[in-house]
């Protein structure tokens, strides 16, 4: 991956700092998609896993061919997508942001005491704690 190259002299005025703005707001929803996805993900996978646990008995005798372990297998590769995926967009998010706070852009960007984007960020770290704790329960499970 190309290294980020470096800013272009900023111009002070308030088309420039909405824009900033715009920008970051635009990075929020973006890791506020890949959430929504790693929960779709997480949840899902989990459903499959537990599902077909619950319905073992109940699966017809020549679908067993494909192995004891597929539903818990795919669950399991389901609840790991999602917390990969959000790791990286969360990761690549940060690095967004970072670029954007460089002293580069200082004249145009918000300083504030606490940062805008802390509450995104607590709530993925918060899924992907609950999404490990998924894993390992449908690992122990079976």
């Amino acid at each position: 991956m190309a290294a980020l190259s470096p800013p272009p002299e900023v111009q002070t005025h308030a088309g420039n700092h909405l824009a900033w703005i715009n920008t970051i707001l635009g990075l929020q929803r973006t890791l506020m998609a890949a959430e929504r996805t790693a929960v779709s993900l997480i949840a899902f996978g989990f459903t499959v896993a537990q599902m077909f646990r619950n319905l073992e008995a109940a699966i017809p005798v020549r679908l067993h061919i494909f192995g004891p372990h597929v539903p818990r297998d795919v669950g399991l590769l389901m609840i790991a997508s999602g917390v990969g995926s959000l790791a990286l967009f969360t990761w690549e998010y940060l690095k967004a942001v970072g670029y954007l706070q460089a002293e580069a852009f200082e004249a145009i960007s918000l300083r504030l005491d606490v940062p805008l984007h802390q509450l995104t960020c607590f709530t993925a770290y918060a899924i992907m704690l609950l999404g490990l704790l998924g894993f390992a329960s449908v690992l122990a499970s079976f």
